[in-house]
């Protein structure tokens, strides 16, 4: 194709500059790039039911509805929002886009604790390890968001498969990250079906999960882990960036760090693979921890015989706790017509007094405002959730 030597040349020059800037910042005394500015977004909500033919259902299962809405804004950057978890006290969450945006805000709730919309929002684009915005859709592709005890922020990307880790500390979201080892088995994903859902579970291991890679038997890709260890540092050649194929392994994205002399086995292998078995034909799309050590999932269908649907779907602790080569989920709750619903990707937990807690879920438009929405729901537990 005319013209395609060239942009691969321009290409592999923007990648040896990125790469440069990331080993500058890595030298002693290099000075780190001050966090990303945040900038004001408005967003305005529409209040949803949780039935629109039955307006007052409050009601799905073990789930207690308290309020959605519909959010929109002006901006063309809003919209997409594939990751989601709570920031802290005081109602605030926050999210990320597949786009690679983030975007923070504050629920806001009538008297009686419904969700009525969202204030004090900020957004902003997500940074690679070099501090600079990530520059292509192909690798900005932000489908996962878990924080972890001390702060920071784990972000999954799907297509160029890998976790980064930003710093609470140091400007959470809008700050710089370092790259974390990733499960080694991602590199055989397929381009869109890839690292989906990330939790942090209460043990502080780290549950990851693939949207739509099999399981040589038979499920999806899963696996449980530190994931921890930080990446090697670009690593030169550098391959080149998209719209080539996904970095090979041993290049400056794909490659893990090597474990030291000595080191134990986890060390050596911080993910251990089993196979999760979703809903007939479900894909998992979020999953958030649960403060008795399991894990709540939600997951996606779409087919011409059953329409849209969505689920949630529990790991016990127990499941998790004991090794495995397989897992499979009880659910809890499913989403189908006439109820609201959507492209339903992120998930949040927090826990309540009691016992209790208090469950969102927000859906990806994929951008497409006349024809998908991007809802925020709400809804609370009477106690914890169990088989």
């Amino acid at each position: 194709m005319p013209g395609l030597g060239r942009r691969r040349r321009a290409a592999h020059r923007a990648a040896l500059a990125g790469a440069a800037l990331a080993l500058l910042a890595l030298l002693p005394g290099a000075p780190l790039p001050a966090p990303a500015r945040a900038e004001p977004l408005a967003v305005t909500a529409r209040p949803v039911p949780l039935n629109p033919d039955a307006p007052h259902q409050d009601r799905l299962g073990p789930l207690l509805w308290r309020g959605g809405v519909q959010l929109r804004a002006e901006d063309t950057r809003f919209g997409g929002l594939s990751g989601l978890a709570f920031a802290g006290g005081g109602g605030r969450i926050a999210a990320i886009s597949d786009r690679g945006f983030w975007l923070t805000g504050r629920l806001v709730r009538d008297r009686a604790g419904h969700l009525t919309g969202l204030d004090g929002v900020e957004m902003g684009r997500l940074r690679g390890p070099d501090g600079r915005a990530l520059p292509s859709n192909h690798v900005r592709d932000a489908e996962s968001l878990a924080r972890l005890p001390d702060g920071d922020w784990l972000v999954g990307f799907e297509r160029v498969n890998r976790i980064l880790r930003y710093p609470g500390a140091r400007g959470g979201l809008a700050g710089i990250p370092v790259a974390m080892e990733a499960p080694a088995e991602l590199a055989g994903a397929p381009a869109n079906f890839g690292l989906e859902s990330l939790a942090v579970l209460a043990d502080g291991r780290l549950l990851a999960l693939a949207e739509g890679q099999d399981h040589p038997a038979g499920g999806l890709m899963a696996w449980l882990g530190h994931g921890l260890a930080t990446r090697t540092a670009l690593p030169l050649p550098l391959p080149l960036p998209p719209p080539l194929p996904p970095p090979r392994p041993g290049s400056a994205i794909a490659a893990p760090v090597r474990a030291a002399p000595g080191a134990s086995p986890e060390a050596a292998a911080p993910w251990r693979a089993f196979a999760y078995t979703p809903g007939f034909w479900f894909q998992p799309t979020d999953a958030a921890s649960l403060p008795d050590g399991g894990a709540l999932v939600l997951e996606r269908r779409f087919t011409l015989l059953t329409g849209l649907q969505a689920r949630l779907a529990l790991l016990p602790a127990a499941a998790l706790a004991q090794p495995a080569d397989r897992r499979s989920p009880i659910e809890i709750a499913r989403f189908a017509a006439p109820l609201t619903l959507d492209n339903f990707e992120g998930l949040a937990v927090e826990p309540l007094p009691g016992g209790r807690l208090r469950i969102l879920i927000v859906s990806d438009d994929n951008y497409r405002r006349s024809l998908q929405r991007t809802l925020l729901l709400m809804f609370e537990t009477e106690g914890p959730l169990g088989p």
